[in-house]
């Protein structure tokens, strides 16, 4: 599973040749926090500031208490948080530099890792939206999706030796207009395991706590 993760700078958004978002979001994202995603729009890209943990349309609260960050490719079409965004092709892109787990050694404690592109390009990772209408405010939020890990040479090595190993799913750049407008009944045959010969993982001493949020009125 993936809850800690950090988004691209402006500039790494711009480095892509892309029109950066106008929304501020933090430099680095956990459940609830604010991020910038990319769906597909009529006819082209476009950005949405959206809630890490999907929000389902049909709830009458927006204080919905699942954990929805993570969704398992093997049941996202029959979850009932996540069903509707599935089967109406509420596909999204989350941009990201590198994202975060928990590795642990021979004691109970567990040490934060860093897992990036070894050529320091960023990451696209496969997910799903949703749009919540509420009486004042309409909230976009997403889901990343996630596969088995248990045999991934790199991704097995993180969280409890008891609990099943998960990972994001990440698109190469030819994909991404083609995953943004997939259809659900054919969208799980273009998720796969990252490429393990292009990731590395390392120990990140640093605390893990939310930095100030970026200003975008520059931009």
């Amino acid at each position: 599973m993936c809850v800690n993760f950090r988004p691209l700078t402006i500039a790494q958004i711009q480095a892509l040749k892309l029109t950066p978002p106008q929304f501020e979001y933090d430099e680095e994202s956990y459940p609830k926090a604010k991020c910038p995603i990319l769906i597909w729009s009529d006819t082209r890209l476009e950005w949405r500031d959206a809630q890490f943990g999907l929000l389902p349309g049909w709830c009458k609260e927006k204080d919905y208490k699942a954990e929805t960050h993570n969704a398992r490719i093997e049941s996202v079409d029959r979850k009932v948080s996540f069903q509707s965004a599935w089967r109406n092709n509420q596909f999204a892109l989350v941009p990201m530099q590198a994202f975060y787990e928990p590795r642990y050694g021979t004691s109970s404690l567990s040490e934060r890792w860093r897992i990036e592109r070894l050529d320091q390009q960023p990451s696209m990772a496969a997910a799903i939206y949703e749009i919540w209408h509420g009486q004042s405010e309409t909230i976009h939020s997403f889901s990343l999706l996630t596969i088995n890990a248990d045999q991934h040479p790199l991704m097995k090595q993180f969280h409890k030796a008891e609990v099943e190993k998960r990972s994001i799913i990440v698109m190469a750049r030819p994909l991404w207009k083609t995953w943004l407008r997939a259809d659900h009944r054919s969208a799980k045959t273009m998720l796969h395991e990252i490429d393990p010969s292009q990731y590395h993982a390392f120990a990140d001493a640093r605390p893990i706590f939310k930095t100030p949020s970026l200003n975008l009125d520059l931009f």
